[in-house]
């Protein structure tokens, strides 16, 4: 099993919710559908959490350790970037916890939650393509992603 197999899960696990989401958003959003996407956000944020949590204590550092000057430099970069990206999660997911809110101010969250899951899409199928492929070619001695 590859360095990071798990994370790949992951990915996909963010990816299928992006999804739900991005259905549910596209429709009316009505009271129901307000507190059905509030109750998928947080799944979301947990998995990420999660997801985060790994690389940021084992993927991470386990990159930025390597000698390989190209590795190390491109964990370093991803890394500074996700911070961006937690922090615009994180005021994205705190301006729209209340289903009431979400109901009451749909094109704002429908525009906002575009970008936010743009920017994760992005992140991700780099981490994908570019970053992953470095990690799994660490050598086996290195800690493996959670």
């Amino acid at each position: 099993m590859s360095r990071t197999a798990n994370l790949r899960r992951q990915h996909d696990t963010l990816l299928e919710i992006v999804s739900q989401l991005q259905g549910d958003i596209d429709a009316e959003i009505t009271a129901f559908s307000a507190r059905q996407i509030t109750t998928r956000l947080a799944r979301l944020t947990g998995v990420l959490q999660m997801h985060l949590v790994a690389e940021d204590k084992v993927l991470y550092p386990a990159m930025m350790a390597s000698e390989d000057e190209r590795t190390a430099g491109m964990a370093r970069n991803f890394s500074i970037q996700m911070g961006d990206l937690g922090a615009a999660y994180a005021e994205f997911v705190e301006r729209w916890s209340s289903p009431e809110k979400l109901q009451r101010e749909a094109e704002a969250f429908r525009k906002h939650s575009a970008k936010v899951f743009a920017a994760l899409g992005t992140r991700i199928r780099r981490e994908n393509e570019e970053l992953y492929p470095l990690a799994d070619a660490l050598a086996d001695t290195a800690p493996r992603a959670a």
